[in-house]
């Protein structure tokens, strides 16, 4: 599972504890309904600060929000090193310009 799924399958399982509708959770947040349920469907990418509304909406802190199983037991990804373009920026500190140049490698 992702972690956009992980995200929205806590907040939808915090939400319905308290018996709250996407709707209202929405209102209490300052969010849209339709965007409640993409992130709990795990089709947006939520930002820290829309989680923080929502995590105080359910009147959790963030450390309890993620402190969850569901975030425990995740792989830590692999990250793949950006690939190189074959150009680099310089600065030529010999001349009076403070301006970067590129060049080809």
């Amino acid at each position: 599972m992702n972690i956009k799924n992980t995200i929205g399958v806590r907040i939808r399982e915090l939400r319905k504890e308290q018996k709250l509708s996407q709707e209202y959770l929405a209102f209490l947040c300052d969010l849209d309904r339709t965007y409640i349920g993409s992130v709990e469907n795990g089709k947006r990418n939520i930002s820290i600060e829309n989680i923080e509304k929502i995590a105080c909406a359910l009147k959790i802190s963030l450390q309890d929000f993620f402190h969850h199983d569901s975030f425990a037991h995740r792989e830590i990804p692999k990250i793949k090193p950006p690939k190189r373009t074959g150009i680099v920026q310089t600065t030529n500190r010999n001349s009076n310009s403070e301006r970067g140049q590129t060049r080809q490698k």
